[in-house]
């Protein structure tokens, strides 16, 4: 009996190449569900409050889906301390409706250290209620940067680009609400 090499060879390789696809189709998984969890959509909500996820309680259609909030924000979480420290410092840009958020319980303060544009620091309450928005300039003089100190009873705040929140019509008392609540902590 002849044993051929050969067609076994191939079996063996195309066995390998399948288990080689599998393992790679897993490990991008994994990593789009880690980038994924990096960021929190945000909606500003109308005063209203009526925003649902569908937009429209008769049907699922998002026929008015823009019209239950003022904004849809993609926030970068800054949940660990090193990206809290960094912040958006070393981001070159930021395109319009991104932005960062940061759970804060009424410590710390914020600074425009090493940032190259403008931004403005939304700081939010544990009910989700806008408590106050501030403009943060760039620092003329890197050395002496302005201290942003959240104002009492906030619990998060989120840095977007300067003036998004008067193009939006964002204001002090305005409610946001998170797709996915549990993720920012």
């Amino acid at each position: 009996m002849k044993i051929d090499y050969n067609n076994e060879f191939k079996a063996i390789k195309g066995v390998f190449g399948i288990f080689i696809v599998i393992i790679l189709a897993i490990v991008m998984l994994y990593v789009m569900d880690v980038q994924q969890s990096k960021y929190q959509n945000v909606y500003f909500l109308n005063s209203n409050n009526n925003y649902n996820e569908f937009g429209d309680d008769s049907d699922d259609s998002n026929d008015n889906y823009t019209t239950e909030y003022k904004a849809m924000i993609k926030l970068e979480i800054a949940n660990d301390t090193e990206t809290k420290r960094i912040g958006l410092s070393e981001t070159p840009y930021l395109s319009i409706n991104r932005g960062m958020i940061f759970y804060v319980n009424d410590t710390g303060q914020f600074h425009m250290k090493g940032m190259q544009f403008p931004l403005e620091i939304i700081f939010i309450s544990k009910s989700n209620v806008i408590l106050s928005i501030k403009e943060m300039n760039v620092c003329q003089d890197q050395t002496q940067c302005e201290s942003y100190v959240p104002v009492q009873g906030t619990y998060y705040a989120i840095e977007v680009n300067q003036n998004y929140t008067k193009e939006k019509g964002i204001e002090v008392g305005d409610e946001i609400s998170f797709v996915h609540p549990n993720s920012i902590q």
